[in-house]
């Protein structure tokens, strides 16, 4: 049987290998690669030991009611179908994405280390493959741009986000390396790897990523500097962050006087308050039930566009929200209304107080780096239900789960 050859730590390895090349040349095949490392690291850990991984309980309960109320949405969503058809497949990555966890937080030795050379491997050649892009720049995508299409490329990497995906996946995959090397006690190491991905995340042009990688590193700082207090405090924090998400937009001034502010602001800041303003209207006028799972997308109309401010007090028009709402506490609160929030912040406080209860200090602080990365990102870049995003984020959950060290630690 081929399956005996293998253990889940050559799937989880090849995936860790992979995420970064493919984040940056076909990130919609994120989503794939989600999905067939789930599937064949199952595979691979039942013809192993013949037994099935143990899903938490509290999470798997929590995640079924969110896909039950998104089903049950479609009852008064603006776009029926929409929300009905996305909880399959929601379910199925929600599913997955535990499986997936679960497998990778249980490693044994040999599976451990396969991993972890092939996750320090990956993320060393993502990143040199990111930082020869973003300096020549895009010498290697204009090759092989040119042979594909037979013209040449013509792209401002900067405008168009060109890295933005790949760049954003480096910040997510830069931690469990961090806490695979904080193991080993290369401590020089951990800090140069630090410097040189915000180095090349600034020169991307990816804020995105960059905010959320110095937000994850200040939130490290925090373990340090209050203990045991860090996760009562992130707690409360990210709770009412989230509880109170719709009421935060209307203290930000509006475009116009942003722009009369502070008129040499990253452009993309613009149409961000902008969109947010919009979301809490909206929320607003459906707060209990939200206006159905998936519907972001179809609440405005290309035909009826709005005027706002951009960099420099230029002039623009869009949607009130295009596509969705670039923040995905506002997207599940305009979606799923109150009761989908108050789910959200369940989750994400279940996840700090388990981050919490890592076995030492290291793995808490590499926990809580991953967490608010991930979560900054969340609330400024994408689609909260984009299939490649949730798979990435179930992925680096897994990794991250794999490189803690699993010792015990005497430090409150």
């Amino acid at each position: 049987m081929i399956f005996s050859r293998f253990h889940k730590g050559h799937i989880l390895g090849v995936a860790a290998v992979l995420i970064i090349p493919m984040s940056f040349f076909a990130s919609k095949g994120l989503a794939p690669l989600f999905v067939i490392a789930a599937v064949f690291a199952l595979a691979a850990e039942y013809f192993q030991t013949r037994s099935l991984p143990s899903l938490p309980r509290p999470f798997t309960a929590l995640l079924s009611l969110v896909v039950l109320w998104g089903l049950a949405s479609s009852l008064w969503s603006i776009t029926p179908y929409d929300s009905a058809y996305l909880t399959l497949p929601l379910g199925a990555t929600f599913l997955g994405g535990l499986v997936l966890v679960a497998l990778a937080k249980d490693l044994r030795s040999h599976e451990r280390d396969f991993f972890e050379a092939a996750l320090i491997s990956g993320v060393g050649f993502g990143f040199a493959l990111l930082a020869f892009e973003v300096l020549t720049p895009l010498l290697l995508t204009g090759i092989l741009f040119k042979i594909r299409y037979g013209v040449e490329l013509k792209l401002n990497y900067t405008s168009d986000n060109f890295f933005k995906t790949a760049i954003v996946v480096l910040a997510l995959m830069t931690w469990p390396v961090l806490n695979i090397f904080w193991k080993r006690k290369r401590f020089v190491v951990c800090m140069l790897i630090s410097i040189s991905v915000l180095l090349l995340m600034y020169r991307s042009g990816a804020l995105a990523a960059f905010a959320g990688f110095a937000i994850g590193l200040a939130s490290v700082g925090g373990v340090w500097a209050i203990r045991q207090n860090a996760k009562i405090i992130y707690s409360i924090l990210i709770g009412l962050a989230v509880l109170t998400a719709p009421l935060i937009p209307p203290l930000m001034p509006d475009t116009k006087t942003l722009s009369e502010m502070a008129p040499n602001l990253p452009d993309a800041i613009f149409p961000r308050v902008f969109i947010w303003h919009n979301a809490s209207r909206i929320i607003a006028e459906h707060p209990v039930l939200g206006t159905g799972l998936d519907t972001a997308r179809a609440i405005s109309s290309a035909a009826q566009k709005y005027p706002f401010y951009g960099q420099l007090g230029s002039h623009r028009q869009s949607e009130a929200i295009p596509l969705h709402t670039h923040n995905g506490v506002l997207q599940i609160w305009l979606e799923l209304g109150a009761l989908g929030a108050v789910l959200l912040a369940i989750f994400l406080v279940m996840l700090i107080r388990r981050i919490g209860l890592a076995a030492n200090r290291p793995d808490r602080a590499v926990g809580y780096g991953v967490f608010f990365t991930g979560l900054t990102i969340a609330s400024v870049s994408y689609g909260i239900w984009q299939s490649w995003w949730l798979g990435t984020l179930w992925m680096t959950a897994a990794f991250t789960a794999a490189s803690l060290s699993g010792e015990t630690d005497t430090d409150p």
